[in-house]
């Protein structure tokens, strides 16, 4: 009964993507994306693949950092490249949940711990959204409504929510590193008080929870060049992105686009997909990424082909990469998807 109703929300995921990229390519001159696919340059696509082999390489790095612990990069590289899948597509981004449970499970990392290391990891790409939004700004006119999806002016709306939670996070993590320790300490005598004797075990399993977060922020606040170095990381981690985008746009050669009109598409992209989410961003992806190079003064048709060559490629390397893993390491995506969000829930009841 189970599988049964996964394969009605599968069906049901892959519809509304179906949708959505339906609403983002509606009225496309199919003539001319036929013509603009024959003169791409489909060598690119190795190298492209190549960058985005390496940005999954920063990527395992920066998550070995924030954990603080001994694992082996090529564990880490499994354990993105079968979450990436996962967040690729899994809507509500529940995919998020695979690498804390992969963690847990195979490398006796605590939820706590590689929960909080994602909740940074998540920070640290706010951040960089928000720079590449500011100097994309500088490059390009963003006027209000420049790209709208589905009625959301999404630079505005990426903008003043990459700001809240770059606010907000920062402001969490200060105070948890700070002072943590005591409000936790506190909160657990009186919790004792209320219950008149020990904890109970899911009491005492949020707890332990929280301290994970409160190590871990501590952490970084005790060791300031880790910290300095894990912006270092993210600030590489998005550029080799940007040249990636390049790569992927320079197929086409007669447009001549630039590094700095890749780091405006990407940027305008990645707000697309921040501000409207879709189950694995088809539609969004197209919209927002079409829209920077409609900016950029790219006819439609072409602008759309290429979006669509854009999102195939990372889509391609992140099932490619996924897929691979899960055979290695002999998983199903269905149990780790489930299993993660059991695991979760029984940590957060109280």
């Amino acid at each position: 009964m189970a599988h049964k109703k996964d394969r009605w929300k599968l069906a049901f995921v892959l519809l509304v993507a179906l949708a959505c990229l339906i609403w983002a390519l509606w009225g496309m001159d199919l003539v001319s994306v036929a013509e603009s696919l024959r003169l791409y340059t489909w060598p690119v696509v190795l190298p492209m693949m190549g960058l985005y082999l390496l940005a999954h390489l920063i990527r395992s790095w920066r998550l070995r950092l924030l954990l603080d612990r001994n694992i082996p990069i090529f564990r880490l590289f499994s354990v993105t490249s079968i979450g990436f899948m996962a967040i690729a597509v899994v809507p509500l981004r529940l995919g998020e949940l695979v690498r804390p449970y992969l963690l847990l499970k195979q490398d006796s990392v605590p939820l706590g711990t590689s929960m909080a290391a994602i909740f940074l990891e998540r920070l640290l790409d706010f951040l960089m959204l928000l720079v590449m939004l500011v100097v994309a700004g500088l490059l390009v006119p963003l006027e209000p409504g420049a790209i709208t999806v589905l009625g959301v002016d999404v630079v505005w709306a990426a903008r003043r929510l990459a700001v809240g939670v770059v606010l907000a996070g920062l402001s969490f993590t200060l105070v948890t590193a700070w002072a943590g320790a005591p409000i936790l300490r506190a909160l657990e005598k009186r919790q004792i008080a209320r219950s008149h004797g020990p904890l109970s075990r899911d009491a005492r399993n949020v707890l332990d929870f929280f301290k994970s977060f409160q190590r871990c922020f501590a952490t970084l606040r005790a060791r300031p060049i880790r910290a300095l170095s894990l912006l270092s990381i993210s600030a590489a981690l998005w550029a080799v992105t940007v040249v990636a985008t390049w790569v992927a746009l320079s197929g086409s050669r007669e447009l001549g686009l630039s590094l700095a009109d890749a780091l405006v598409t990407w940027a305008l992209t990645l707000s697309a997909m921040t501000a409207v989410h879709t189950p694995g961003f088809v539609g969004t992806f197209e919209a927002g990424c079409s829209g920077a190079l409609r900016l950029l003064g790219v006819e439609q048709n072409q602008a759309l082909t290429l979006a669509l060559l854009v999102h195939a490629g990372q889509m391609v390397f992140n099932l490619g990469m996924g897929s691979l893993f899960l055979v290695w390491e002999g998983l199903s995506l269905g149990d780790l998807v489930s299993k993660s969000r059991q695991a979760v829930s029984r940590t957060s009841k109280t």
